[in-house]
């Protein structure tokens, strides 16, 4: 599977390995498709073609999908959402507060507008947020490890994802979006934090835990204006 994989990759999506189609013959078609698997499969010694780092990496992502969310899990909530599930919406979520952000200092003078929340840069922290969980799984502070060994582990996996990736697929940059997030201290990060609680608020609020709700609507009024004020 892999190597029909990689060679739809290569031939699809990667110039360098695409073959003229000068024959629509079997005969043609078999030899393209053996010369990209053999193309794919690189010997011992070599480095994985970018096709086989993409494919390794989304492989291991679909992980993400799933595993389901602890939390959920341990309230005894039937058909939980996935990781997956939690972290798209996140990004849905650092779309529209990153521009309703901006969009209200839009009137504030040129010092404030140079403080304006990157949006692509919110959206990507968004996607990389959990994607450690992909290997590590969803660790809650119920499950009996510290923060320093659930930041080691999951630094562990970030790296073996940069290195996975290398630097032609921007492993770098998934690992450098991580260490952000995790360290908090850019505007991007402290609103994806918090947007990560937000979106744990309005699951529940779906799931009908009407008391997790009351309890975090005061947290919401408090919220409010710093997400959408910065």
């Amino acid at each position: 599977m892999r190597d029909v994989v990689s060679w739809y990759v290569c031939t699809m999506y990667v110039p360098s390995c695409i073959v003229p189609n000068h024959s629509s013959s079997r005969r043609s078609r078999i030899h393209r498709m053996s010369t990209a698997k053999s193309s794919s499969s690189p010997n011992e010694g070599e480095s994985p073609s970018v096709a086989s780092r993409a494919i390794d990496f989304l492989t291991l992502t679909r992980n993400l999908k799933t595993t389901k969310r602890t939390g959920w899990i341990r309230a005894g909530v039937t058909q939980p959402e996935s990781i997956a599930d939690h972290m798209y919406r996140m990004s849905l979520m650092a779309m529209i507060a990153s521009r309703a952000a901006n969009s209200a200092s839009a009137s504030d003078n040129a010092a404030e507008q140079q403080s304006q929340l990157d949006m692509n840069r919110c959206i990507q922290l968004a996607l990389v947020h959990d994607l450690a969980e992909a290997t590590v799984g969803d660790i809650t502070p119920y499950c009996g490890v510290s923060d320093t060994d659930k930041y080691k582990l999951e630094l562990n996996t970030m790296e073996r994802i940069r290195d996975m990736l290398g630097p032609i697929l921007g492993g770098e940059r998934f690992l450098s979006l991580w260490q952000e997030y995790e360290a908090g201290q850019t505007y991007e990060s402290k609103l994806l934090k918090d947007l990560d609680k937000i979106e744990m608020i309005l699951q529940a609020q779906v799931r009908r835990y009407y008391c997790c709700c009351c309890c975090c609507l005061l947290y919401i009024r408090w919220l409010y204006p710093v997400v959408f004020c910065l």
